[in-house]
């Protein structure tokens, strides 16, 4: 199950797995990924879901969250290039 999944089917078990402001952080992420990529939220759910950048992100939190925006997001785009491109091997 993809871990945007998991937040809605299974809100509690994300919550003691990752706090309140660890989700809200990957909330953030997805919606500005969205806008600079100008996709719908459908769009950049199934980006996130299908190279797991969900979980990256709540792995990553601790350092990540202290980012700018901008630079979260490039962080975001590479990591999904390098994710596409294991795919495409």
């Amino acid at each position: 199950m993809c871990m945007l999944d998991t937040i809605s089917a299974k809100r509690d078990e994300i919550y003691a797995a990752a706090n309140d402001a660890a989700v809200a952080f990957v909330a953030f992420c997805l919606e500005s990924y969205k806008t600079r990529h100008a996709l719908s939220g459908d769009e950049s759910a199934r980006i996130f879901c299908r190279y797991g950048v969900g979980d990256y992100l709540l792995e990553g939190y601790d350092i990540l969250h202290s980012f700018g925006e901008r630079q979260i997001l490039d962080d975001i785009d590479r990591f999904i290039e390098v994710r596409k491109q294991k795919e495409a091997q």
